[in-house]
């Protein structure tokens, strides 16, 4: 059998609530694993935002988390976090700009203001303690030159209603070329499923592309498949 990795975007793609995998889902998901195949989450959440029953649903063979961290088959392959520096000048951004900051780290969640997800709430005085960091998303509105202009040393992914940003040169397709490398996997034998405009690295590296549900009509121009729910392509695709 020719194994087959599988990267799953969280949110949308196969939780719907944000903290638990849905229920459809999972059994794909399970039955994917007993047939062989590899499955691996693939966020933009750091890995402390990452609910408990998402990580425990299954045995996850993977997580890309924030795009710096990465783990497969037991192994951390990266695990790259973002200059205190870089975290500081971000957190002064948000102060500005009465923005949210949420500060997503592998072990801790911060935040530049009370938030319902706030672990730590950052402020001058312990902002250089944050030393996990691996993506940053602030809740505000920033265009994509202006974004360059200031943090050049950022990767940034715009949205319409906030940005995220991750260390220097990462994204979603990071981790799955630092895995490819690592373990001798084709992108060909990759499929990644993903459903907003954050997913588009992810989606154009490998070998196999799932769009679920409505996607940015550009995407088009490199995905393969498109369906409604994950569970709905998974079930086609492998016959489930």
């Amino acid at each position: 059998m020719n194994t087959k990795y599988l990267f799953f975007d969280l949110d949308g793609t196969v939780s719907f609530d944000g903290d638990t995998v849905a229920p459809r889902e999972l059994e794909c998901l399970k039955k994917l694993q007993a047939m062989g195949h590899k499955v691996i989450i693939n966020t933009g959440r750091g890995l402390s935002h990452i609910s408990k029953k998402i990580l425990n649903a299954i045995e996850w063979d993977g997580i890309i988390a924030g795009t710096g961290y990465v783990r497969f088959d037991g192994d951390t392959v990266c695990n790259e976090s973002l200059p205190t520096e870089t975290v500081r000048k971000l957190y002064n951004f948000c102060k500005e700009r009465n923005a949210v900051g949420i500060f997503e780290g592998v072990y801790t969640i911060y935040t530049s203001v009370p938030y319902p997800v706030t672990e730590v709430l950052l402020t001058d005085e312990n902002i250089d303690d944050t030393h996990d960091v691996t993506c940053v998303t602030v809740l505000t509105h920033i265009d994509e030159e202006e974004a360059k202009k200031l943090f050049p040393e950022v990767t940034t992914v715009i949205m319409p209603r906030y940005f995220e940003g991750n260390p220097k040169g990462f994204s979603k397709a990071t981790g799955m070329k630092l895995i490819g490398e690592k373990y001798g996997i084709d992108p060909c034998d990759m499929i990644a499923f993903g459903d907003s405009e954050n997913d588009e690295k992810m989606l154009r590296y490998a070998g196999t592309s799932v769009a679920i549900g409505n996607v940015p009509e550009r995407f088009n121009e490199f995905v393969t498949h498109h369906a409604e729910s994950t569970a709905d392509a998974l079930i086609e695709m492998f016959e489930l």
